[in-house]
């Protein structure tokens, strides 16, 4: 019978990459708290609506459009939401399994069980939104 090994280096990053997220949440929270602006409806199942399209524009771009008509593109690894934790690492590396990224409830997902939080998504949409819209400065 073979030992479990534990393996201190992918803990620590794992536990970093929480961090980051948290601090993210509270940055992007507060900015949209200074717009008068709600990081997602009140009411949703899962804390954002649902996704009515999406598009992959190259890189690590997407296009995204909610039904309530938020819409935006987002640049996941500019916008912090696959360029760290081990999780996304193959989506980092790998071209083709990141065009296969499909619609999965109110967020979306790759084939190996990998997907975003839909309140990260949705927000990271949001902001960008308004700065298209010049109602966020950058």
């Amino acid at each position: 019978m073979g030992t479990r090994q534990y393996d201190e280096t992918a803990y620590e990053n794992s536990a970093t990459a929480i961090a980051l997220s948290r601090a993210q949440i509270r940055e992007r929270a507060a900015r949209l708290k200074a717009l008068n602006a709600t990081p997602y409806p009140v009411g949703t199942p899962y804390g954002a609506p649902d996704i009515t399209e999406l598009k992959v524009l190259g890189g690590r771009r997407i296009w995204l459009e909610y039904a309530d008509g938020t819409a935006a593109e987002v640049d996941l690894m500019r916008d912090d939401l696959i360029n760290t934790g081990l999780c996304f690492a193959p989506l980092r590396e790998d071209d083709e399994l990141f065009r296969q990224v499909y619609i999965r409830w109110d967020t979306i997902a790759w084939p190996g069980n990998i997907d975003i939080a839909p309140e990260l998504l949705y927000e990271a949409t949001l902001e960008n939104s308004l700065l298209t819209a010049g109602l966020l400065a950058a």
